[in-house]
């Protein structure tokens, strides 16, 4: 890509983040606070749409979603895989660290979506924040939060922190981890991890390595929802036991859905619609049932019958 362009690029989401900012802002001092809050919210998402469309971003999303409140979990690879799953789930309440508030025009994006911030810096601080997801999903709003709690290059999932799947535990809200990859059309796996934000690259630093990317694509694999039962606050041991096996049966999903396969891949995917349709005050998707055998096919020329009916257990595919 021409230097040009990426500069371009650049501008571009410089100028949305400003824009953006400046708007919430505003917002937010609305009179009516509620529903000032409400649209504080959708603009931020809207911004997200326009930011991925800005460079280059397509989102796929593969596996139906869930009725009803639930806690997201998911791996962490970038800032990107954050705005994609702000469109997909316009009604989460995200989950991350306390010290993004204080960022330049991000802190305000945060601060208008009503981000749950976790300060790091006290272990404790945790307990704060488990009431208020709590809260959301007893309101019928669904949570998001990233276990590892850091980013990787995606080479591997990263040890799952518990302690937030307390909130799940609590009331017995059902976890769907989800599988975020990010690719680049045509390029090598080496090019590809420019993509993820990891070790001590500055965010100002980042994006514009993102921006001289030609085109990419964030996929998001939703798997089916783990089930869980309340356990009672005064039973410490049975929701520390609950804790960690929600989080490892999560991470195991995880790590099955973002590592290549072979043979059959029966997928249900939902193609996100470019962010430049950001009159629209919902995420628009068109959803399409895609079954594909390479092996049968170089074998037989032909994708066998019992594959079909594959679809309806949302089986989740390969890329």
């Amino acid at each position: 890509m021409t230097r040009r362009r990426a500069a371009s690029r650049l501008l571009h989401v410089v100028g949305l983040l400003a824009g953006g900012a400046v708007g919430l802002a505003l917002l937010q001092c609305w009179p009516q606070r509620a529903i000032g809050r409400r649209w504080a919210a959708l603009g931020t998402r809207v911004l997200a749409r326009a930011i991925l469309d800005a460079v280059q971003v397509e989102v796929r999303v593969v596996g139906p979603r869930v009725a009803g409140a639930a806690v997201y979990v998911a791996n962490h690879l970038s800032w990107i895989e954050v705005l994609a799953l702000l469109v997909v789930l316009p009604d989460a309440r995200l989950v991350g660290k306390a010290d993004v508030e204080a960022w330049p025009l991000i802190g305000t994006l945060a601060r208008a979506l009503g981000v749950l911030s976790v300060d790091r810096t006290r272990r404790t601080d945790v307990r704060r924040v488990i009431p208020l997801m709590i809260d959301a999903l007893g309101a019928g709003e669904s949570v998001l939060f990233f276990p590892e709690g850091t980013t990787s290059e995606g080479a591997t999932v990263l040890r799952f922190h518990t302690a937030l799947f307390e909130a799940a535990v609590r009331v017995g809200a059902p976890v769907v981890p989800i599988g975020v990859r990010l690719r680049v059309v045509g390029a090598t796996t080496a090019t590809a991890r420019t993509l993820c934000w990891t070790g001590d690259t500055s965010l100002l630093a980042h994006v514009p390595e993102v921006a001289r990317v030609r085109r990419s694509t964030c996929v998001l694999r939703l798997s089916d929802p783990l089930l869980t039962s309340p356990v009672a606050p005064n039973c410490r041991r049975a929701r520390s036991r609950a804790r960690k096996e929600l989080a490892a049966a999560a991470r195991a999903r995880i790590v099955r859905t973002t590592q290549p396969t072979d043979g059959i891949r029966v997928s249900y995917t939902a193609l996100v619609t470019p962010p430049h349709t950001t009159t629209r005050a919902t995420t628009e998707v068109i959803a399409r049932v895609a079954v594909v055998s390479t092996s049968w096919r170089q074998s037989q020329g032909a994708v066998p019958n019992h594959v079909v009916g594959e679809k309806r257990a949302g089986s989740i595919s390969k890329n």
